[in-house]
């Protein structure tokens, strides 16, 4: 479909670019938590709940300050959020990214420790929908917005990222195509048709790379 298209090359240059860094040996001082990686990466968990896949590029600008990469796709069957029912049958396929300037919270050169991050995001959605036996309708799904969040970043043995979340956000959704009764269905932060303030929370897990 058009959405793996798109987000290919994406996904190409994240593959790209891990492994070219991926001969950086960073290497640690006295105190662990004054690390000197450039890099890191990780992967979002809790997206798999949303049958979707984040992984994300930590891309050290100075001192303190990081620029956050995370591309996304998604793709299977999907009930639970349309809130509509279980007789209706959805196939979703869609792809997006955040990008984040975090700022470490220290005085000093850090790695570890607390944070603030704020972002744009974006993402795109197909469904196909319908109930079992009747013909099935397709629709199309954008939403974009920012995110301000506050996280505890830490560090095991100089390679080990662990990074916990919380934050909030706002943001604009669309539906085009045959939207039906979904349209009446965009109350909740989580519904694919909510516009409005939304809440995130959750965690990364990742690697420096040497």
């Amino acid at each position: 479909m058009k959405s793996i298209a798109k987000i290919l090359p994406v996904i190409i240059v994240i593959c790209f670019l891990s492994f070219t860094i991926y001969g950086v040996n960073p290497y640690s001082l006295s105190d662990s938590n004054k690390h000197s990686a450039k890099y890191a990466i990780s992967i979002v968990p809790l997206y798999t709940l949303q049958n979707g896949f984040r992984i994300d590029l930590d891309i050290h600008l100075c001192k303190n300050q990081w620029l956050i990469i995370g591309p996304q796709y998604f793709i299977g069957k999907d009930k639970k959020m349309f809130f509509l029912g279980n007789d209706w049958n959805t196939d979703l396929e869609g792809y997006g990214f955040d990008i984040y300037h975090k700022l470490i919270l220290k005085t000093e050169q850090s790695t570890s420790g607390p944070y603030a991050a704020y972002g744009i995001r974006f993402n795109s959605f197909n469904f196909k929908y319908g109930v079992t036996g009747n013909p099935e309708n397709e629709v199309t799904n954008t939403r974009y917005g920012f995110n301000a969040i506050f996280g505890y970043q830490t560090i095991y043995n100089n390679i080990l990222l662990l990074d916990f979340y919380a934050g909030c956000g706002i943001q604009v959704s669309n539906l085009i195509g045959d939207v039906g009764t979904i349209d009446d269905n965009s109350s909740f932060f989580m519904n694919y048709n909510y516009s409005g303030i939304r809440f995130l929370l959750g965690f990364r897990i990742g690697l420096f790379l040497n």
